[in-house]
């Protein structure tokens, strides 16, 4: 019987994808809210997502410092 192995993902790389996520969406926002007469707040929604995603990227960068001289 064959079995489905999913493939392993690590804590790094599901940060990096949500990242890029984020920051897809973030962008999205922008363009679509400056679009509007009234925004109704959607930059503040554009920034908390852009702001969160690169929090995620400096994440990366510090988990890679920490890997990196251990």
């Amino acid at each position: 019987m064959n079995e489905f192995m999913f493939p392993s993902i690590d804590t790094p790389m599901l940060a990096l994808a949500r990242a890029i996520i984020q920051l897809t969406l973030a962008g999205l926002i922008i363009c679509t809210g400056s679009r509007q007469q009234r925004r109704m707040g959607t930059h503040w929604w554009a920034w908390g997502l852009a702001l969160h995603g690169i929090g995620l990227l400096v994440f990366l960068l510090m988990l890679q410092a920490t890997l990196a001289d251990a």
